[in-house]
């Protein structure tokens, strides 16, 4: 994924895969590139936290707490599910 905060935009063309227990970078689910426009405040935020994330380019946009490759089953159970069960609860 490559990141232009100045510019807006944010280029998803690769996602982090597990296959066997393993994590895999590969292409994404369609295997195409996808050009993603940021809204102003959006890319305003992602650019001030790209500038303090330790290990440059290549460092993972989005980790665990203690900064390990973030499992798709982590955050469904972890961010998702929560979410939607908080949204769907009545207030």
């Amino acid at each position: 994924m490559e990141v232009d905060a100045a510019g807006g935009f944010l280029l998803v063309d690769e996602s982090l895969a597990e296959a066997n227990g393993v994590l895999v970078f590969d292409t994404t689910t369609s295997h195409q590139k996808r050009l993603l426009r940021l809204a102003p405040s959006l890319a305003e935020w992602l650019g001030a936290y790209l500038e303090e994330l330790p290990g440059g380019e290549d460092a993972l946009l989005f980790t665990t707490p203690v900064g390990k490759s973030l499992r798709y089953n982590q955050w469904r159970k972890a961010c998702f599910d929560p979410t939607v069960s908080a949204a769907a609860s009545p207030t």
